[in-house]
């Protein structure tokens, strides 16, 4: 019953409540074990039966900038550039770059939100004779840190790359890997690498230079057993790509020690644009099992420094080593500069991403102008998708908008049920229009319906929601094809009775679907899967400890509290009064004020009252 969470490092420095929100329309997010099916990634697709790919534009948060520059600090001029955020058991982290105008430092900052940012005094290093300040490295621009959990040793639990010019000594060094001009003095680099048990303080390797080539805004990764370092190289460095022309760069290691140059740019533009369209920035990303989806910059040269121009783009990886657009266009964007004037109006660069319980944020850098490159302020700013929600799925519509009714269809390759209890759940925006569905079907190697998961004993699902479970004859369980090899198939139906030329925008969107276990997203304490009133809750306290395999049937929203938990005990509170059946393996009784339940095969039910605790035994 009780477990510890060995591989989850705890923050002590804010204290959280674990709020718990109970409505049949909201979910959680994947486990670190799910197999995720996204609709921007193609790469699980066997066969697209008329489906189309769009993509969302993120949505900026009203409380921005979230990190603002503060005046007569050392971050006065910046408060982002290279900014990072990671979420650590409910505490949000972030790494930036503060600059004064003369000074660079990199800083540290926490939120209990993501919205609301503290600058923690951690009295580490001096500025203007005081260490009263959130300076965690000075001097260097320390880029893009990552928490690296397959790392044995836990003094280099954080990893991240360090930015400085390369000396003639290094570039004398240089050796012509991959057929492309030789870096100038002076160009910025990796010039090494920095590491740290907690985040805050860090040990550095400022001599070594393990990338001897020009290598800008450095972002590094763990994937599929290898480490990724990502940069942005220009100059004509690859021969495919436009000379004097930005583009990302991706070196690997298998031991964070040697490191080797991929032979080829890992996403650049077409050089039939002559350079005029380019990547720029740091690659942040948010990264599945079976696909890592990256934000990125589009960099519009319009020759005049002034006229500079950047916005954000979706990319996607199956391996690390080469990134793609999903939908093909060279110009769509997840983000695009604000109006002229506005504190993000010109220079959208350094963007991060990270799934929040219900959301995916995506923190990123903005700039007024251009008209001073290193002065003037630079911010961080939020915008927000719904879970995964960086594109949909949906039927093909084009200019057929008048035909009564659309369907499309997706079919993935082979994927393999491995654990016991494992379900399939959908992330599908669906509005509550008459003929509008999805249902799912799973399917053997020769694409034939397996017996009890067939289309037709499907229960449709008509509710929007961002983890939907899919059921069979009100049967969610996929433990009869466990072990086995099976393709998940699924169709959308949008019937347009009306012949209305809004029907694409008003159809079902599939977003995504996880092949998971019922319980939530350690890092998304404050949400839980939902469906027709079931709940499925994973709890997690701050000593660490879990209560796990808990089944909530409410059919009323209401908001759930774990204020207690040990050994043979949890106490729960209940927002407001509500019949409720609680299901806990090993559970034998529960107390609701004076009155006692005993449990039946480990089930009770108990009309909860929001001035009593629910006492669960176990």
């Amino acid at each position: 019953m009780m477990q510890q969470l060995l591989t989850m490092l705890f923050v002590t420095t804010i204290g959280l409540s674990l709020v718990l929100q109970c409505k049949a329309e909201v979910g959680a997010g994947p486990s670190a074990e799910a197999v995720t099916l996204l609709a921007v990634d193609d790469g699980w697709v066997e066969k697209n039966e008329g489906m189309s790919l769009s993509l969302h534009e993120a949505v900026r948060h009203e409380a921005n900038p979230v990190l603002k520059v503060r005046a007569g600090k050392h971050d006065s001029d910046r408060a982002a550039f290279n900014q990072w955020v990671l979420l650590e058991n409910g505490i949000f982290r972030m790494w930036y770059t503060g600059f004064d105008g003369s000074t660079w430092s990199t800083c540290y900052a926490e939120s209990v939100d993501g919205v609301n940012w503290e600058r923690p005094n951690v009295g580490l290093f001096n500025y203007k004779g005081s260490k009263d300040n959130n300076i965690v490295i000075p001097g260097f621009n320390l880029t893009a840190p990552f928490r690296d959990d397959y790392d044995p040793d836990p003094n280099r639990r954080y990893k991240a790359a360090l930015a400085r010019p390369l000396p003639k000594g290094v570039v004398d060094r240089w050796e012509k890997s991959v057929g492309g001009k030789k870096p100038g003095v002076g160009s910025p680099s990796v010039g090494g690498f920095a590491y740290s048990a907690d985040g805050i303080n860090w040990t550095t390797e400022e001599n070594d230079f393990p990338l001897p080539l020009k290598r800008e805004a450095a972002s590094l990764m763990y994937y599929q057993g290898k480490y990724f370092c990502y940069g942005q190289m220009s100059n004509g460095d690859y021969p495919e790509v436009e000379r004097w022309s930005r583009c990302l760069s991706t070196s690997y290691s298998d031991d964070f020690k040697h490191w080797k140059l991929a032979k080829k740019a890992g996403f650049y533009f077409d050089p039939k644009y002559g350079g005029r369209i380019q990547t720029h920035g740091t690659l942040g990303y948010q990264i599945y099992d079976q696909a890592v989806v990256g934000a990125y910059g589009i960099f519009y040269n319009n020759g005049e420094l002034l006229d500079h121009e950047t916005d954000l783009i979706l990319i996607v990886s199956n391996d690390g080593m080469t990134w793609r657009k999903p939908d093909k266009h060279p110009f769509t964007t997840i983000l695009r500069r604000a109006p002229r004037g506005a504190w993000d109006g010109s220079f959208l660069t350094q963007a991060n991403i990270l799934n929040n319980g219900r959301e995916t944020y995506l923190y990123y850098a903005g700039k007024e102008s251009l008209a001073n490159l290193f002065y003037g302020e630079q911010q961080t700013g939020l915008a927000t998708w719904r879970l995964d929600g960086y594109g949909f799925q949906a039927p093909a519509v084009g200019w057929k908008y008048t035909s009564p009714v659309f369907k499309g269809a997706l079919t993935s390759k082979p994927i393999e049920v491995k654990h016991v209890g494992q379900q399939l759940y959908m992330n599908v925006r669906i509005k509550d229009l008459p003929g509008h569905e999805v249902r799912v079907e799973l399917r053997d190697a020769a694409n034939k319906p397996i017996q009890g998961y067939a289309l037709a004993d499907c229960d449709p699902m008509t509710v929007d929601s961002v983890g939907f479970p899919i059921s069979w004859k009100g049967e969610s369980s996929l433990d009869r094809v466990m072990g086995q090899k099976v393709k998940v198939h699924l169709e959308v139906k949008a019937e347009n009775p009306k012949r209305w030329q809004k029907i694409r925008v008003n159809m079902p969107y599939f977003y995504a679907a996880y092949l998971d276990m019922p319980k939530l997203w350690l890092d998304a304490t404050h949400q839980v899967y939902g469906g027709r009133g079931m709940e499925r809750i994973h709890f997690q306290d701050p000593d660490r400890m879990t209560l796990s395999g808990i089944e909530i049937y409410d059919a009323d929203d209401n908001q759930v509290t774990l204020t207690s938990l040990d050994d043979s005990s949890a106490v729960l509170q209940f927002e407001k009064a509500s019949d409720v059946k609680i299901s806990l393996p090993g559970l034998k009784k529960c107390m609701v004020g004076e009155t006692t339940i005993e449990a039946e095969d480990g089930s009770v039910m108990v009309k909860t009252d929001p001035d009593a605790d629910v006492i669960l035994f176990f």
